[in-house]
């Protein structure tokens, strides 16, 4: 893994050189750093580019840079950017810098949580929440009671003393650590009631969350997971089924890869496939902005997947979803968010379960 230099250095080392160089010349999308201009991307990493590509890195100064992601084994680079990038802008930038590898991947702005999530409609693209054999499938739509907002019921889990949970995240049922335990969480979301269609039924109660902590990213850890769990009232109302019977939930778990082809079923796109690009190496930030816990809150230790052949792999109202593998036997992650038409956020779904000392739960009611 060397680079043109050949130094040694990684593509976790080249992440950072172009973060740093965005900062430096004013073209992260937080809008950090002097701003006050400076060398061109490839003079400052020391590697060379032909003439059309510098130019077409330059762009990288209007397109705003939100963070850089790595993988290290396969010696790849990914540049995450606030602005759609286009197909021409595509061709034209460079696919290599030095001996890395490079891509370019447009509508990462973290999103705010909660996010803003559109009701229920004939019109949006059918079912926000599934009912194989009269029973709330995983991927459907969610929420404590006192919200109006929608996210996603992941998965089942089994906690130790053998309780059966849901699964989503702090943001979509905890109210961003302010849900009271013991609060109902209904499927569907209010937000989501159709004619015709089962109503929305309290299928069981906040227990826990992990806590969102926001403060000087000096002096504290940063955040790793937005997650909360919740007790099923009645496991007869609940089934293991992803979506309209799409695929069973895995019980099986993986780690994260660069370019490990994914799935998911969530509540407002359904069934989307895609790959993971890599590794989160720089600041990530994401505004929280629920009714009693507004802050912009650090994270780190999540990964990034885009959709494939330019395909959205998640869309707002589908944080809390399972990422599973692409043939399904094990899951990866849980979705923590991401841009409509852009890139999604996830937490290793390992990290995850460690927290609840739980298991994924499978064959549950199909």
């Amino acid at each position: 893994m060397l680079d043109s230099a050949g130094s040694g250095r990684t593509a976790t080392w080249m992440a950072g050189r172009i973060y740093e160089w965005a900062k430096e010349v004013g073209a992260l999308a937080d809008g950090s750093g002097s701003g006050l201009g400076g060398p061109g991307l490839a003079t400052y990493l020391g590697v060379s580019c032909d003439a059309k590509q510098a130019q077409a890195v330059e762009r990288l100064r209007k397109m705003k840079v939100v963070a850089v992601v790595a993988d290290d084994d396969a010696n790849h680079v990914g540049v995450l950017v606030k602005t759609q990038v286009s197909e021409a802008a595509i061709r034209s930038l460079p696919t290599k810098l030095g001996d890395f590898s490079i891509e370019f991947l447009g509508h990462a702005e973290a999103p705010s949580f909660p996010p803003s999530v559109a009701p229920h409609s004939a019109a949006l693209g059918g079912s926000r929440f599934w009912t194989p054999g009269g029973r709330f499938a995983c991927g459907s739509s969610i929420t404590a009671a006192p919200i109006h907002s929608a996210g996603t019921m992941g998965a089942l889990i089994r906690l130790a003393d053998g309780r059966l949970c849901g699964l989503t995240n702090n943001h979509v049922t905890g109210a961003c650590n302010y849900t009271e335990v013991g609060m109902h969480v209904m499927c569907p979301s209010t937000v989501d009631a159709a004619v015709n269609q089962p109503p929305p039924t309290a299928i069981g109660k906040h227990l826990r969350l992990a806590e969102i902590r926001a403060g000087d990213p000096g002096q504290l850890s940063k955040q790793r997971l937005d997650v909360a769990i919740f007790t099923i009232n009645d496991e007869n109302l609940v089934t293991s089924w992803q979506g309209d019977k799409q695929y069973d939930t895995p019980a099986a778990v993986v780690p994260p890869a660069a370019q490990m082809r994914l799935k998911k079923v969530g509540r407002t796109s359904g069934l989307t496939s895609g790959r993971v690009v890599g590794e989160v190496k720089t600041p990530l930030v994401f505004p929280y902005a629920a009714p009693q816990f507004k802050a912009n809150v650090h994270f780190e230790g999540v990964w990034s997947v885009a959709g494939l052949h330019g395909d959205e792999f998640s869309t707002f109202g589908d944080s809390g979803s399972l990422v599973v593998t692409e043939d399904g036997s094990a899951a990866v992650g849980l979705i923590l968010g991401g841009q409509a038409g852009g890139v999604t956020y996830i937490m290793p779904i390992a990290a995850v379960l460690a927290e609840f000392g739980a298991t994924l739960v499978g064959g549950h009611n199909i």
